[in-house]
């Protein structure tokens, strides 16, 4: 479906005016692909992640658009393009700073276009000319083993032809939050933004603010560590956020792929439709390009001239796997050593670990909250309503930490090869709730009285292990005051209340969960005791 600019009546009746009529502006940009700065992202969709400190990339793509600015009247009868054929160079670059930002910079570059000469703007429409530079700055906000999350803003200048759709009519402002993340060859990336631009109107089409998003997954084909070539799908929109109608909105899905050439070079290509009216947004474009890119330890470093010889440097191995980290695609796993692919220096499947946790009968635990933490990264997982669960990791050594509401939480240690399955049990006992006794010593004649509590008989529940049983016997001393406390599990008890020189008190009790019990004692003085 052919994308349009359905700008009504108003733009019919301008194509024919005099020349003594105003004239409509033409000063804003309709390119709206613009490359992702490096690798990590999708197509035109910008990853979160951010390269190592001095990592450098750099880009250019040939692409061609069909029919991106069209004009139907009213009636949805098309009545001229004004840009029906274009064809654009875009370059891009970037570097990574401190592990943490990365700044890029690209510029367009119309190297043909045709359209109507009948334009609205009375002018001849120029055959090519240079579009927008930006400026993308990238900082990373927060991130996990799966995901990172990113603030990606955008800012546009003019440095080309102000007429004939080539760039915008002043500077622009897109800051976009940007989220991404990736499970063994699957990678993915959204962004969503705002861009502020300045307003053009041409006849009965405005070009102004708009609220964009844009998402994109890959798929890498062929062993994990060595993947061959990778595809890429994406999809975009923008909508004006003044002056909305559908006419105006844009969105654009697009198909690609990208192989490596070498480890730093990669060539890549793609095609894509209109789904939806907007100017900017083609019936079709296609599109084809290199990257190159490069890590610190691998740009050329020139030799100091100086008089003594340098202290030979023995190669990294950080994983000591016998693979050096200049080819080692797994600096932090060692190789498995197994005769499949053993140079590329990573194991060739992760370790699966599976278990069950259970109380102390035996009988399984719903919901259990499963913490799996190795070398440095911590994954967390539910057990099911048959108290199993399972995950993936890289293997070795690893500790399993599970707790449960009203169970003891409890941590084991396990490990797994890479590669290879391992199954845990973990048995989780049920921490006792309890009630509480409190009360008063005293004389008959009113004085506190320095005694002792003691506490005998079973508690009535929370029996389940002989291990979680009230012990009976507990005993207590008062205070200064007279005063005792004691936490007791639920269930009726004897108490037993001694104090020098006066007649020993036993009493039957009932304590209640999370419940306060007030047992207050006078005892009386015996034969020749002081009152």
């Amino acid at each position: 479906m052919r994308r349009v600019v359905c700008v009504g009546t108003s733009l019919v009746l301008a194509l024919v005016a005099p020349a003594g009529a105003q004239v409509a502006g033409d000063e804003f940009g309709i390119e709206r692909f613009r490359l992702s700065i490096d690798r990590a992202g999708v197509l035109d969709v910008e990853s979160a992640a951010v390269p190592q400190h001095a990592s450098w990339s750099a880009g250019v793509f040939l692409g061609f658009a069909h029919d991106p600015l069209v004009i139907y009247d009213n009636a949805m009868n098309p009545v001229d393009a004004l840009v029906d054929r274009r064809l654009t160079t875009g370059l891009v670059g970037s570097i990574g700073l401190w592990n943490r930002l990365q700044v890029g910079a690209g510029v367009d570059l119309v190297g043909y276009q045709h359209g109507s000469d009948a334009s609205p703007t009375m002018r001849a429409l120029p055959k090519a000319g240079l579009g927008d530079a930006r400026v993308v700055v990238k900082l990373l906000l927060a991130q996990t083993s799966a995901i990172r999350i990113a603030l990606v803003p955008t800012l546009t200048v003019p440095v080309g032809s102000a007429r004939g759709y080539l760039r915008e009519n002043g500077v622009t402002f897109a800051p976009a939050l940007a989220i991404s993340g990736a499970r063994d060859r699957i990678r993915a990336a959204a962004n969503l933004g705002y861009r502020l631009k300045p307003r053009v109107a041409v006849a009965g089409l405005v070009s102004d603010d708009e609220a964009f998003a844009s998402t994109g997954v890959g798929v890498r084909l062929g062993a994990a560590a060595t993947p061959i070539a990778e595809l890429m799908w994406s999809a975009s929109f923008a909508v004006p956020v003044r002056d909305a109608s559908a006419n105006q909105t844009a969105v654009e899905m697009m198909l690609g792929a990208t192989r490596a050439v070498t480890s730093g070079i990669t060539v890549f290509a793609a095609g894509g439709v209109g789904l939806h009216n907007g100017f900017g947004t083609p019936d079709w474009r296609a599109l084809a390009g290199v990257r190159i890119e490069a890590a610190p330890e691998q740009r050329a470093r020139a030799v100091p001239m100086i008089v003594v010889a340098p202290k030979p440097v023995a190669p990294a191995d950080t994983d000591q796997d016998g693979v050096l980290d200049a080819v080692d695609r797994c600096r932090d796993l060692a190789e498995d050593k197994d005769g499949v692919e053993d140079e590329d220096g990573c194991p060739d499947a992760p370790a699966k670990l599976a278990g069950r946790i259970v109380d102390g009968e035996g009988r399984p635990i719903t919901g259990a909250r499963v913490t799996l933490a190795f070398g440095g990264t911590t994954v967390e997982v539910a057990a099911n309503e048959d108290g199993r669960f399972s995950t993936e990791y890289a293997g070795g050594v690893a500790t399993v930490t599970v707790g449960a509401p009203e169970y003891q939480p409890n941590t084991v240690e396990t490990t797994v090869a890479p590669g290879m399955a391992g199954e845990v049990e973990v048995v989780l006992l049920r921490a006792v709730r309890q009630g509480q006794l409190r009360g008063q010593v005293r004389s008959f004649a009113g004085k506190p009285l320095a005694a002792t509590v003691t506490v005998m008989g079973a508690a009535a529940a929370e029996k389940e292990r002989a291990s979680e049983r009230w012990r009976a016997g507990t005993t207590a001393q008062t205070d200064a005051d007279g005063n005792f406390t004691l936490d007791l599990p639920q269930g009726t008890f004897d108490v037993t209340i001694e104090s020098p020189g006066h007649a020993v008190q036993r009493r039957k009790i009932t304590v209640k969960l999370e419940a306060v019990t007030v047992l207050n004692i006078d005892l009386r003085a015996t034969s020749g005791s002081a009152r």
